[in-house]
């Protein structure tokens, strides 16, 4: 799979846009930036991961500031605006989770939070987001596959 490509496809249907994803959702481009995240980080590549899965977020209208890397010490992960939310949202904030363990631990624990609480918005309530998703899961997505 030659990702470089598979990245400049995706760069070129991007520039296609003219307002930005704040203003205008580019929902074509959410999976593809979220697929890439995956990818990266299942291959130990946690700084693409990062980019791909706030590019995925950002795709959906997010604004998210202070998940820069290299990291900023002391800088919080902020979402200054949600976007349009879908349950992929709450896996793409475990996948940067699991990136930010590597890369900015302090981060991990502010990413799984917000994976909560978009669990929370999509499913209605969170006692059971324990019991779906773990950043000790053997998925980068922190997805459970077996029912506790």
């Amino acid at each position: 799979m030659d990702l470089r490509k598979i990245e400049g496809t995706i760069s070129s249907l991007a520039s296609t846009y003219c307002r930005p994803a704040s203003e205008v959702p580019r929902l074509g481009l959410h999976s593809p930036y979220l697929t890439l995240a995956a990818i990266y980080a299942s291959s130990q590549k946690h700084g693409k991961a990062v980019k791909f899965g706030i590019m995925s977020l950002e795709s959906l209208g997010f604004v998210i500031k202070g998940a820069d890397i290299p990291h900023i010490s002391d800088a919080p992960l902020v979402v200054k605006k949600w976007g349009l939310m879908n349950d992929a949202v709450v896996g793409c904030w475990m996948i940067l989770c699991y990136a930010f363990r590597e890369l900015a631990p302090t981060l991990a624990s502010q990413a799984e939070g917000y994976a909560r609480v978009s669990y929370k918005i999509c499913v209605g309530e969170d006692e059971t987001f324990d019991q779906t998703y773990s950043g000790l899961s053997n998925r980068v997505d922190g997805f459970l596959t077996t029912a506790k």
